[in-house]
Order: structure tokens, then sequence, then C-alpha cells
């Protein structure tokens, strides 16, 4: 599959179309077909290095956290989701993946169902913009 990835910090210039292996979901995951992706000022930070002290943030690796696509693969333990469900989220901005790809694995809790009547370019513009990103909550 391809996918938009980096190799070193910078400028928009060392962004790269690249062939990487298509990734598989594990427990509690799910495979999304990318149908649409968007883009945010945490996006260009990481790329141009704004985020190298976090270690997940370091190249090579790809970009992108908010997608909307279809499912295509379900791991075990992600309830409630199946193959050829419409959905819209957000992949961890320190996964080294990125949404910019034509297959992303997330967390079955970083996804909603997207709704009938809404364009997978608009639910991707979503999820961090419009505060929508899921975050772990604490056990008590």
């Amino acid at each position: 599959m391809q996918a938009l990835r980096f190799e070193r910090y910078g400028a928009a210039d060392v962004l790269q179309l690249a062939d990487v292996d298509e990734p598989v979901p594990g427990a509690g995951e799910v495979k999304v077909r990318v149908h649409a992706a968007s883009l945010n000022p945490l996006d260009w930070k990481i790329r141009a290095g704004h985020l190298k002290l976090v270690p997940a943030g370091h190249p090579p690796r790809g970009l992108g956290c908010d997608l909307a696509g279809t499912i295509v693969g379900v791991g075990g333990g992600a309830q409630g989701r199946h193959v050829g469900e419409r959905v819209f989220g957000t992949a961890s901005p320190f996964a080294r993946s990125g949404s910019f790809a034509e297959y992303v694995v997330v967390r079955n809790d970083a996804i909603a169902p997207l709704p009938d009547g809404v364009e997978f370019t608009t639910a991707a513009a979503l999820p961090v913009a419009g505060g929508l990103v899921s975050t772990p909550r604490p056990v008590p």
C-alpha cells in the first residue's frame, strides 16, 4: 500500500509517497480503508521536528491523525464493529503509520460510526479540530 511519509524533519518537501506493508489489526483494533484524511497543526509540527523530544515522534514515520473510511478488518476484542461499517475518528499522533495512507489500524474506541448522509471528507475534518478525540480514562 502507499502512505505519505518522511525520513527526516523539515519543510513539506521532505514528504514522499512510499510503498509500505499493510497494517494488521491487533486486539481491540480495526483496519480502516481511508477514504479521506485531514491535516491539523499537530501534523506539520511533528513533520517540522517541533515534537522531537517525544520518543514516538521521530522519523521515519507517516503523518496524519484524522480519518474517515470503511472498516476492512477487525481484530479480536473490537466489539460492536464490522467489516463494511463507515467510520470516522483519529489515529494516535504518536503512531508511526499516520492516517495519510491507504489503510490504517486504529483503536476501536478511537472511531465512531459515520452517520448516513455525512460525506467522508466532512467527517475527516472533525476529530482533532472538533475536539472529538477520544482519550483513555483512568480506571478508578
